[in-house]
């Protein structure tokens, strides 16, 4: 599995059956690419298009002996985080509850920013300070969004 415009990490597990494996030659499977081949042995590539691709292997040995494999490989859409807070939650000073607004997640895990996390879609989550947290400029450049108290 795969996330569309991430490197893909491709790795041999080849067995050269009692001789040294002397070549690689991988296909990606990517239609939407001129020249979607390598010749290293664990190769990185990068799809641009969500689906499913069939990339295969081919290996030979030093006695001249050659195996191929083919694989599927389905490539998602990135996860972007997204969400909400009120403050008073359930007018208990401190405490937020949080709405997940995020897109294309299976997975999800808060960090409040005390120390303290959740794996719940929507959270509540209550501060020991008198102050709400401020959410800090750096959240949204990166895929965690994270209340710094």
């Amino acid at each position: 599995m795969g996330c569309v415009t991430k490197p893909v990490h491709f790795e041999d597990l080849s067995d050269g059956v009692g001789a040294d494996i002397v070549s690689w030659q991988w296909g990606f499977g990517d239609p939407y690419s001129l020249r979607d081949t390598s010749s290293a042995q664990s190769p990185v590539w990068v799809y641009d298009s969500l689906g499913t691709y069939c990339p295969y292997l081919v290996v030979s040995n030093a006695n001249g002996c050659i195996s191929q494999v083919t694989d599927t490989l389905v490539v998602n859409p990135v996860p972007v985080s997204a969400f909400t807070f009120k403050e008073n939650y359930d007018n208990v000073q401190g405490q937020l509850s949080f709405t997940n607004l995020s897109d294309s997640a299976v997975r999800y895990y808060w960090g409040f920013g005390d120390g303290e996390g959740s794996d719940e879609v929507d959270p509540v989550h209550q501060y020991t300070v008198d102050r709400w947290p401020t959410i800090s400029s750096w959240c949204p450049t990166t895929a965690m969004a994270a209340p710094i108290v």
